[in-house]
């Protein structure tokens, strides 16, 4: 009776979700019984993701305020670099995790077979077995199923919004980026700098560059470990994270450019900056949902 009410069934996934017999069963009860409920597959790995890229960020941060502090500003474009190094580890470790999960998964539905599907007691097994016979036709069938009707709902008919980083994380990563950059703006109004200077940093650097920007690249670089996320011999392997690593170097340290030549002209070109990361954004959104 509960599965015939339940509006949706929260799926949970983690690698050895498809491959416990009594979680296939759960599956194949609630679609069985309620025909018109919603399976919403939710993948463990994006919050991994997530705290890579937030570790990420902070090791990131924190060279660049090193930098900062031993006066290497003059040569803002290296220290973008520099400080950026680090962020080759989570993006080597965020390719492994998508190629360990997301591709797992896959991998699974696509050649899911409930005669393969372990479980450790016969007569769970056999139980089990019996009610897909009953409700499906027969385990062929059910497999089937999997493979097909169920993979497409799972899916969304597009394996990339397997990679969907939601918007509450994403306005939490640009937090994340705005941390240091707030304690620049305080300085700066400590030290009397003009209302029209504290807008233009407020809009330029923290909403622009910060907020929306930085978001942009982490989720391009995202993009390109899972489309790079299958493992090859070692040194192939490196050569992948590194290709992810310019991209969000090159993405960065442009960004950090554009930014700086907007606050200089002034306010209104920092909000004309700042709508244009606002439309690359939506862009974004829009061709990953």
């Amino acid at each position: 009776m509960t599965l015939e009410v339940s509006r949706e069934l929260q799926v949970l996934w983690s690698p050895p979700y498809l491959s416990r017999l009594w979680c296939v069963f759960e599956l194949a009860a609630y679609r069985k019984a309620n025909p018109s409920g919603k399976i919403t597959l939710t993948p463990l790995y994006v919050e991994q993701i997530l705290t890579m890229m937030i570790i990420g960020l902070y090791v990131v941060l924190g060279c660049y305020w090193v930098a900062n502090a031993l006066n290497l500003s003059g040569l803002s474009t290296v220290v973008y670099v520099v400080a950026m190094i680090p962020a080759c580890i989570p993006l080597h470790l965020m390719r492994r995790n998508l190629a360990e999960s997301k591709h797992k998964l896959l991998s699974d539905l696509k050649d899911f077979d409930i005669k393969q599907v372990h479980c450790l007691d016969d007569f769970d097994r056999s139980f089990i077995h019996s009610a897909i016979i009953k409700w499906y036709g027969s385990r062929e069938a059910f497999t089937d199923f999997v493979r097909g009707p169920l993979r497409d709902e799972l899916l969304k008919d597009s394996p990339s919004s397997l990679t969907y980083i939601p918007l509450g994380y994403a306005i939490l990563l640009g937090f994340v980026c705005c941390s240091m950059s707030w304690e620049y703006m305080v300085s700066y109004m400590k030290a009397g700098s003009s209302t029209i200077w504290i807008a233009s940093y407020l809009v330029g650097t923290i909403l622009a560059y910060n907020l929306v920007w930085t978001v942009l690249a982490l989720r391009g670089a995202l993009y390109l470990c899972d489309r790079l996320a299958r493992r090859s011999p070692t040194c192939l392997d490196y050569l992948k994270t590194a290709l992810c690593w310019m991209f969000l170097c090159i993405w960065q340290v442009s960004g950090a450019m554009i930014q700086e030549l907007a606050k200089g002209l002034g306010l209104q070109v920092c909000i004309a900056w700042f709508g244009v990361t606002l439309c690359l954004s939506a862009f974004s959104w829009r061709l990953s949902r």
